[in-house]
Formats: C-alpha cells, sequence, structure tokens
C-alpha cells in the first residue's frame, strides 16, 4: 500500500496509513521505493535457529496470500468488536493457542511479557524498551502493529523482523496445526489474531528471554490480553480513538486500555493524562490488584536533548522505566527496587535508547534531492504534534494541521 497525502484512521488490520510531506517533485513509485528501501534496511541477516518441526514453506508470496485471505473487512469489524461477542476474543485466542501447541502456562514461565496498551507511542515506547533490553543482552521478542511496508515486520527477534523463510515457515507451521483442528470450516482466527497467535509461537520457538507486546486495540477484549500474569504494564499517552469499540470519552478509553493489569503487576504510566484518565486508571490498578506508578519527565534525565528525536523526547521515559522494571523483576530484587523511577541512565540503557529508530514516525528520508517527511497521525492531537514537527524541522514549508488533512 502506498503512503497518502491525507490522515485517516488506521484500518484495524491493515498496513498503517501514513501522512507525507515532501519537498521537491516526485512519483508515488519513489516514495514508495524509498520508504521501502529504508526499511528493509533493518531485515537482513536474519535467520530462524528454532527448533520447532522441520516444514518446508511455500513462497513468500503464497503466504502473505494466504494470510491475507484471513481478513475482515473494517466495517463488518467494527461492528462484531462493538458487540457482546467480542468478549469471545479471549476465548478464543486462547483456543487457537492450545491448538497450534502453545500451553500459555509454559508460554508465561518461559516468555515473561512487557505488555503496552495506549492510544499514542505504543508502538515507539516498545521499540525503544525493546532496543534498551537488546543494549543488555536479553534475546527479545518484539511484537507491534499495525506495519509499515511488510507485515514482516510486526513479529522481530533481537529488533530484525522475520526473514521472508522464516516466516513463511511459521506461518505455515501454525496455519496447518490449527487448520487439522478445526471445528468446522470457518474455525479460523481472522488477519490479526492469527498474527497474535503466531507471534506467541515464534517467541517461544526462539527462545527469547523477553517479549515486548502491543496492544492491538483497547485493551480489556484484545487477544493480546489472553495473558494472565504480566509483571510490567505499561500505559502511553490516551486519546479518543476507535471510539466506536472502545466508547466515546476519555474516561470509557482509559478504562479499555487500563484493563491489561493484572494481580500483582508492576503498572507504569506517564504523568500527564487528564485527571479523568489518570482517576479511571488508578481505579482500574485498585480492582486488578496492580501496583500503578508515574514515570519522571524526560527532563529529568541525564540525557542530551539535542540527540533525542522527538519520538524519544515523547516516549522514552516510559520505556525506560519499563525495561529497568523488567530487569529487577528478573533479578528478582525486592519489589521496593522495582518500582524506583531512577533517572541516571547507565551506558547501556542510552545506547539502547540513541540506536533505537522507528520507521515512518517522525522519520525523515533523503533521496537525492529529494526529502521526504513521513508520520502517521489518527487522532486531533497527534496531527497537531505531526504538524509542528514539520514546522519546525523544516521551517520554509509552514503547514497547518488543518491543511494536513485536507480541511
Amino acid at each position: 500500500m502506498l503512503p497518502r497525502l491525507v490522515g485517516s484512521r488506521v484500518d484495524l488490520r491493515g498496513p498503517l496509513s501514513e501522512l507525507l510531506f515532501h519537498r521537491g517533485v516526485a512519483s508515488w513509485r519513489f516514495v514508495e521505493m524509498a520508504l521501502k528501501q529504508s526499511v528493509s534496511e533493518d531485515t537482513k541477516h536474519f535467520s530462524s535457529n528454532s527448533t520447532a518441526e522441520p516444514y518446508t514453506p511455500a513462497s513468500y508470496q503464497e503466504t502473505v496470500a494466504a494470510l491475507n485471505g484471513l481478513q475482515s473487512g473494517a466495517r463488518s469489524l467494527q461492528n462484531s468488536a462493538a458487540t457482546p461477542s467480542q468478549s469471545k476474543n479471549l476465548k478464543e485466542s486462547l483456543k487457537y493457542l492450545q491448538r497450534c501447541g502453545v500451553s500459555l502456562d509454559a508460554f508465561e514461565e518461559q516468555v515473561p511479557v512487557i505488555h503496552v496498551s495506549g492510544t499514542k507511542g505504543k508502538g515507539s515506547t516498545c521499540a525503544i524498551c525493546e532496543s534498551i533490553l537488546r543494549s543488555h543482552g536479553y534475546r527479545t521478542g518484539l511484537y507491534t502493529s499495525p506495519h509499515l511496508v511488510n507485515v514482516r515486520e510486526r513479529i522481530r527477534i533481537d529488533g530484525v523482523p522475520l526473514s521472508t523463510d522464516a516466516f513463511s515457515k511459521y506461518f505455515w507451521e501454525v496455519y496447518h496445526r490449527l487448520g487439522n483442528n478445526k471445528e468446522h470450516e470457518m474455525d479460523m482466527p481472522m488477519y490479526f489474531k492469527y498474527l497474535t497467535v503466531m507471534a506467541f509461537y515464534v517467541f517461544m520457538a526462539e527462545k527469547v528471554d523477553v517479549a515486548i507486546i502491543e496492544v492491538g486495540i483497547g485493551g480489556e477484549l484484545d487477544c493480546t490480553n489472553v495473558l494472565r500474569k504480566t509483571p510490567i504494564v505499561g500505559i502511553t499517552s490516551l486519546g479518543l480513538d476507535h471510539t466506536q469499540i472502545l466508547g466515546d470519552t476519555i474516561e470509557k478509553i482509559a478504562w479499555e486500555k487500563a484493563g491489561i493489569m493484572k494481580s500483582g503487576s508492576i503498572a507504569l504510566t506517564i504523568p500527564n493524562h487528564q485527571p479523568s484518565a489518570l482517576q479511571v486508571i488508578k481505579e482500574r490498578a485498585v480492582e486488578k490488584q496492580a501496583e500503578l506508578y508515574l514515570v519522571p519527565d524526560i527532563e529529568a534525565y541525564n540525557l542530551d536533548a539535542s540527540k533525542l528525536t522527538l519520538t524519544h523526547r515523547l516516549n522514552s521515559s516510559l520505556a525506560i522505566q519499563l525495561a529497568r522494571s523488567w530487569i529487577k523483576w528478573r533479578e528478582n530484587r525486592p519489589k521496593s527496587d522495582l518500582i524506583k523511577m531512577e533517572t541516571d541512565l547507565d551506558d547501556k540503557t542510552l545506547q539502547g535508547i540513541l540506536d533505537c529508530t522507528w520507521k515512518g514516525r517522525f522519520h525523515i528520508v533523503r533521496r537525492g534531492r529529494h526529502v521526504f517527511y513521513l508520520d502517521g497521525a489518527h487522532t486531533i492531537e497527534s496531527t497537531q504534534l505531526c504538524a509542528k514537527w514539520f514546522n519546525v524541522t523544516a521551517p520554509k514549508l509552514v503547514m497547518d494541521w488543518k491543511t494536513c488533512i485536507g480541511i
């Protein structure tokens, strides 16, 4: 899918609709080639070391075609998600995990999870957190959505998307295990749920030390919330998003997003929520028997702001504390240590932050005389921030946020 010059609500299961600005004249194909080249630089030199049963996969193109066959229309998806039938989501997720041989008990024992929900900054927060943990020597699994250029970006091992061969191999292993145990002809998970099940399967097979998992939509009833034991939970910035599914007020959305907290979880969130939303998150923490803490502002850290991108400045504090809390939890440190919001950064943490790039978010791509400014926005607040970033970064082309979305 090519980038578009308008902001739009992200398709619930498809690639990201991007807001794109550029200097100079260039064809859409040039834009697509530049973006694909930029993203593909991160996808080289990965090979699976899985010990799963051998399987000779179909071509990658056939694999993607089979995966795309599991998609449903956004409208029908919204209609079903807004009804009580969505309460079946978690039961179905558990059923499909069991069918492909993933025991949730074994998964939670072998692959401790950092689970992240929110409206804005989820993917960036997860990416920075993953980079910090990898910098500390941990083998990481990262599951995010949607993807920017190709679906393999959604499942990463040690920061690298699965290769075409590995993606095909794992896809067909899961597909046949599910298909061989169907109760009826239509008994297969849809696109996002399938990829969620596949991500869990891959993380087990690849023997990762930690999985950083981004919620798809909401939290309480999202299929990633099949998890029952989540030591570390993060909640990013909130806004009005997917209101037909999650509710039309910030309080209703906060209720859904906070649903990923579990009994005993250390839950971390940002300090600048709307007061009513933060109050809902606090009440949900009590209900879920989780411990909730606010992370410091980014200005509190010993960071050189000139080295940070806007993505880093917005999302690094939560990512830092999520990674630090998980490391302390992994080392069996006392809970009093887990909840210390330390702002002095060690060299590995700092390197992890600086090494992290997240394509398509406040992203500048230079190709010859052409400069492309890419960002994604699906709320008014995000679009305003996008316009502000563009005006600061490319001051010769001042753009109002309403111009960005064509109104």
